[in-house]
């Protein structure tokens, strides 16, 4: 075995056509690094903007999240107000007149909270 290899070394060190395909090995093998290094290059930058976009998008979800869980909190206390005035409602049965008057509320969650506050605003007013 090392006899094999000491006249490959051999054929390379003092031929010309040895030393000229030994370049062309080298270059090769040079050439198909910086290629490949480049691909693993823009691989692994693809990957870290990737990765930075699905963390803002968790972010961006987890954040979402809580408000909902605020508003939904929120709305149970205003739900539960409601209620309650409901109960005045029934002792009082004149002011139920005023609600007919009060725009119904969108879908999102401050306009219901402003239309229960503005019920509980009305219901709080003296009857003329």
């Amino acid at each position: 075995m090392g006899n094999i290899l000491s006249a490959i070394l051999e054929f390379f060190s003092l031929s010309k056509a040895g030393s000229a395909i030994l370049a062309v090995i080298t270059l090769v093998i040079g050439l198909g690094y910086m290629y490949y290094s480049d691909k693993v290059a823009n691989l692994e930058k693809q990957f870290r903007d990737k990765q930075e976009e699905y963390k803002s998008l968790y972010l961006d979800k987890a954040l979402a999240d809580s408000k909902l869980a605020l508003c939904r909190n929120s709305l149970d206390q205003q739900n539960e107000a409601i209620k309650n005035l409901s109960v005045q409602v029934v002792k009082k049965p004149e002011i139920e007149v005023k609600y007919k008057y009060i725009t119904k509320p969108s879908d999102s969650c401050e306009s219901k909270l402003n239309y229960y506050e503005r019920i509980a605003n009305e219901a709080a007013k003296p009857l003329k």
